[in-house]
């Protein structure tokens, strides 16, 4: 099983058989009601690993999460912890 973090309305770690990333953001946005963002956690660790903001100085890290009209953002530190868990 591969684990997985959604961006809800709050975060949602789990683990789940299947790797269609597109048919866990389906239930999870039946489920909730609204959009989800679901991404294998794995693939969040490599973009931490990457650190994309290597020498760049910022007030925040902020990551966003968009499918063109919905949209959630994320501090560095929350994708962080998500991975952690």
């Amino acid at each position: 099983m591969q684990r997985y973090a959604g961006f809800l309305r709050g975060v949602v770690v789990c683990d789940a058989r299947t790797s269609s990333v597109q048919a866990l953001e389906k239930k999870a946005q039946a489920a909730a009601g609204f959009d989800a963002f679901v991404r294998p956690i794995d693939e969040l660790r490599k973009l931490l690993a990457s650190d994309p903001y290597k020498g760049v100085r910022l007030a925040a890290r902020i990551l966003r999460f968009a499918d063109g009209k919905e949209q959630t953002t994320r501090t560095w530190q929350t994708i962080g912890k998500v991975v952690s868990r």
